[in-house]
């Protein structure tokens, strides 16, 4: 059992025109890529953490918290990024490489914070400066 053609079928010139309606595959695909994106939070969180440490190495007790969270999510990050379960390796990458960077320079502040010289020039600025009845200076 066969169905009769269209009305104003012509074998001879190919399929007619859609008058209207959708086409018959139906909308076209939103996403014609390979695969879906790949989350990439924790390298951005990474990153971001990694150059505000860089940012405040000055301030050590806030940078060396930050740089080594900053190491330790880059590094997380780029374990599953090697397991193909998460992108944004150069996020990862700029997260750890300024987590180090941050982490260095924070223990460089911090000793040289530390060294007698740099306490004794610091207290001695601040002396000149501060009021006659400053409790700080009155104890050096």
């Amino acid at each position: 059992m066969t169905m009769p053609p269209p009305p104003g079928f012509d074998p001879h010139q190919g399929v007619p025109p859609m008058q209207y309606g959708m086409p018959p595959q139906g909308p076209a695909p939103l996403w014609t890529g390979g695969q879906a994106p790949r989350p990439k939070g924790l390298a951005i969180a990474s990153m971001v953490l990694g150059i505000v440490a860089v940012a405040l190495c000055a301030y050590w007790f806030l940078a060396i918290p930050a740089a080594i969270v900053a190491l330790v999510l880059g590094i997380v990050a780029l374990t599953r990024i090697s397991h193909g379960t998460a992108g944004g390796k150069g996020f990862a990458l700029t997260g750890v490489i300024t987590g180090a960077v941050a982490l260095v320079l924070s223990i460089i502040a911090v000793v040289v914070w530390f060294t007698p010289e740099f306490q004794d020039a610091f207290w001695e600025g601040y002396c000149q400066e501060a009021p006659a009845d400053d409790s700080l200076c009155a104890n050096r």
